[in-house]
């Protein structure tokens, strides 16, 4: 039992919560036999980045500290820390958490091809959910080899895509936002700074069943495949280039995962070492599949250099990715 550990049981009960995402990277980071300790340490800190600093409760204190330079707030709060492991958690959260956004900037623009299809930044891991995914795993990234690119039926005056960039150009964020009632499909990201931008920025709600029933789409045969619908999923008059989202149309996404494999068009890539490859394959190419193994609390096939197991308030256990190769 850790020092640290041994004083916040004489402070008083812990109070289990789910962690942040910069808690959770942190769990991840500070090594040590027991990780229960560590996470009980985590959800009495409450540590918080800001402006490339990090703030937390002390153990024993009434607030919380000013922002203090990152060595020095996680040597307080982990003093088993080595020198070694000091230097690789530091360099790691000014990569990801702790980053320079000063010259990043929040958009809402309409020019939705140019922005699917611009620069992104530098990949850094961060936690996916249905809601948050990685940029780099977007199909619709790609330029496409045909006069038009299937994200052209957003552009319409009833879409705009909100978007986050950093100071070279380059896309960090972005998610398609329906006028009509303010709503936002998955945002895509490459970096947990931008999600942060993004949702401190942006006003759109998470689009739900039925919340973009009337919205407006272009059609045209050339990526009518790539249209992620269902036979009653929208109206449409032959002959006509717009077409109607209906109430039929559970999920409002143009999508290359109905995509023909014989048309031969990379798709995704790879969670783990980013090979292109079809989605209908799956997260992982053949080669990195192999290295799969079955969770010991799930029996889930995860990847060992690519997730962690992470046990909920409620007792599930959930895998979470961390790392990039």
């Amino acid at each position: 039992m850790s020092q640290a550990f041994e004083l916040l049981l004489k402070a008083g009960p812990v109070h289990p919560r789910l962690l942040s995402e910069f808690e959770t990277d942190l769990l991840r980071l500070v090594s040590y036999p027991h990780m229960a300790e560590v996470k009980a340490l985590i959800q009495h800190y409450s540590p918080e980045a800001v402006d490339k600093k990090i703030s937390y409760l002390p153990i024993g204190g009434k607030r919380r500290t000013d922002p203090t330079k990152p060595s020095k707030a996680i040597r307080k709060m982990f003093p088993w820390v080595t020198d070694t492991d000091l230097h690789q958690i530091h360099e790691e959260l000014m990569k990801s958490h702790l980053a320079d956004t000063s010259t990043w900037r929040f958009e809402i623009r309409t020019d939705i091809h140019n922005v699917y299809t611009s620069p992104y930044g530098d990949d850094v891991a961060f936690a996916t959910t249905g809601d948050h995914k990685e940029l780099n795993c977007s199909c619709m990234r790609h330029d496409f080899n045909m006069p038009y690119h299937p994200v052209e039926a957003y552009e319409t005056h009833d879409f705009e895509i909100h978007t986050v960039w950093n100071g070279d150009d380059e896309l960090m964020a972005r998610a398609v936002v329906y006028r009509g009632n303010n709503t936002r499909g998955p945002i895509y990201a490459c970096h947990p700074a931008a999600l942060t931008m993004f949702e401190e920025n942006s006003t759109a709600t998470r689009a739900g069943s039925g919340d973009w029933d009337g919205a407006a789409l272009h059609y045209n045969e050339a990526y009518a495949p790539y249209l992620d619908v269902g036979a009653k999923g929208y109206d449409w008059t032959p002959g006509e280039d717009m077409m109607t989202i209906t109430s039929d149309y559970e999920r409002a996404n143009v999508s290359c995962s109905c995509h023909d494999e014989e048309q031969n068009v990379r798709v995704s890539n790879c969670r783990h070492c980013h090979t292109d490859m079809h989605p209908a394959d799956g997260r992982y190419c053949a080669s990195c599949a192999t290295d799969l193994v079955p969770c010991a609390h799930t029996g889930d096939l995860i990847h060992p250099e690519h997730h962690m197991t992470v046990q909920l308030d409620d007792g599930r256990y959930m895998h979470k990715d961390y790392v990039d190769a």
